[in-house]
């Protein structure tokens, strides 16, 4: 559960809400808000929801700005939903989050070991 704790405290801190439809093939990342403002004291909400191509023992790489963030296994923090697809939900508040990135936009990725892309998408904190 730590593995994932912080592959979702990263993305929460980076402002990620992550969002793949249900019954979707592919991941998708969707920010709420995608653009911070870091003197609002807004709470920042993020669910991880990755394809149902996942199996539990599978390897997944957090990637901010295409560096690695963190490592660890599917079924570790995220739950399998009846549609297949794997979720974890966690929040931040703001300033929680703009403590720990640069201003500007930012782009997430989450790849599976051998670096395929499983879901992406960008978010921007502002002052």
């Amino acid at each position: 559960m730590l593995g994932i704790g912080v592959i979702v405290l990263a993305i929460v801190a980076a402002a990620a809400f992550v969002y793949l439809g249900a019954g979707s093939k592919s991941g998708s990342i969707v920010f709420s808000p995608s653009t911070i403002s870091c003197s609002s004291t807004t709470s920042v909400t993020e669910t991880v929801r990755l394809p149902s191509s996942l199996q539990f023992a599978d390897q997944i790489i957090l990637k901010r700005d295409g560096v690695v963030e963190a490592t660890t296994k599917v079924g570790s923090q995220f739950a399998q939903q009846t549609d297949g697809t794997w979720t974890a939900t966690s929040s931040l508040s703001t300033s929680d989050v703009c403590g720990l990135v640069s201003m500007g936009t930012h782009t997430l990725q989450i790849v599976d070991a051998s670096g395929k892309v499983l879901a992406e998408g960008t978010y921007t904190l502002t002052p």
